[in-house]
């Protein structure tokens, strides 16, 4: 696709999109003995039933898209755009044509019965999404915040150590151990994915989305 271009400033179209997640089951199987007597026998007999405890982990927000726009080389930094999707009084500084995004993915446990490590994976770094594996100075960035959809707050989501809580620079497939042991209460179980991307001016354009996936992947902690 040849480079489209608004006062000389390269358009780029980008987009962030989610991979489902993982679910697993655990059977666990317990015998349970029962004796009975009265005045003329007793007898013994065993009960065995399954117990199924549940991990799950899904994306109820999977999708991002900032769709398609350009850096303003005219305004504030003049040389890069910044979308942030955790920055309601200012989501997109110099950019034109993006399309606000004020909420990150979220990342909710419901219906587990057990406690859940979870890592979070990116197929793409800032290079590779915006820079096409050059490197023009771009920053592909993530954090994350316990959330409530209700009232935005949910402490104690993770009842380990939730990281990263600021802005860091996203690595091509590096696994993150993002919380160590999760809740699985129903009111503490969401996680909320917030992303900001520095693209420089120099980002060249391309046919199509730019696209990275973010995997999320449970275990047992």
């Amino acid at each position: 696709m040849a480079e489209e271009e608004t006062s000389g400033v390269t358009k780029v179209l980008m987009v962030v999109a989610v991979l489902a997640v993982i679910t697993s089951v655990i059977g666990v199987f317990s015998t349970l003995n029962l004796k009975s007597s009265g005045f003329a026998s007793s007898g013994q007999g065993n009960v065995t039933l399954e117990i199924q405890q549940v991990i799950s982990l899904n994306f109820t927000n999977n999708l991002i898209n900032w769709s398609s726009g350009f850096v303003n080389t005219s305004c504030g930094t003049g040389l890069y755009a910044i979308l942030d999707t955790n920055n309601s009084a200012s989501p997109i500084i110099c950019g034109t044509g993006w399309q606000t995004q004020n909420r990150g993915l979220i990342l909710t446990t419901f219906g587990s019965t057990l406690p859940i490590a979870v890592n979070l994976t990116s197929n793409k770094n800032a290079s590779l999404l915006l820079d096409n594996g050059a490197n023009f100075g771009s920053a592909f960035m993530w954090k994350l915040s316990e959330f409530n959809i209700t009232d935005g707050s949910e402490p104690s989501t993770c009842d380990g150590t939730l990281t990263p809580t600021s802005y860091t620079p996203i690595q091509t497939n590096q696994v993150v151990r993002v919380c160590n042991q999760t809740q699985f209460n129903p009111d503490k179980d969401e996680l909320r994915i917030d992303f900001q991307l520095n693209v420089s001016n120099n980002a060249p354009a391309q046919t199509g989305y730019r696209t990275a996936t973010i995997t999320a992947t449970g275990y047992l902690p």
